[in-house]
């Protein structure tokens, strides 16, 4: 069975979530990489949307990977997930990234 991806949209959508959360807390990328475990690139590929620099395909994190993330951004994983699910188009209340 194959291993089921993010699409290229999710992908974009959990990089610009995790992207908005960062600025809003004032955090520069490294600083959430060294609280995530992982290294400065991988996660601007992250934020991005990129699992890999050269290829550019789609990121798709590990749960481990997103649970570690949301953690250094304080952000509770359920709101990563359920903004994956979420219409693309930018709402009314895109600033509120208080979760």
């Amino acid at each position: 069975m194959p291993h089921p991806t993010l699409s290229p949209t999710q992908a974009r959508q959990l990089g610009d979530t995790l992207r908005k959360r960062r600025k809003h807390l004032g955090l520069s990328q490294e600083k959430v990489a060294l609280a995530s475990g992982i290294t400065l690139q991988h996660y601007s590929l992250l934020e991005n949307g990129y699992s890999d620099g050269r290829r550019r395909s789609p990121a798709n994190p590990s749960l481990g990977l997103i649970t570690s993330v949301s953690r250094a951004l304080s952000m509770d994983i359920s709101f990563l997930v359920q903004a994956l699910d979420e219409d693309p188009e930018p709402s009314a209340g895109d600033d509120d990234l208080t979760a």
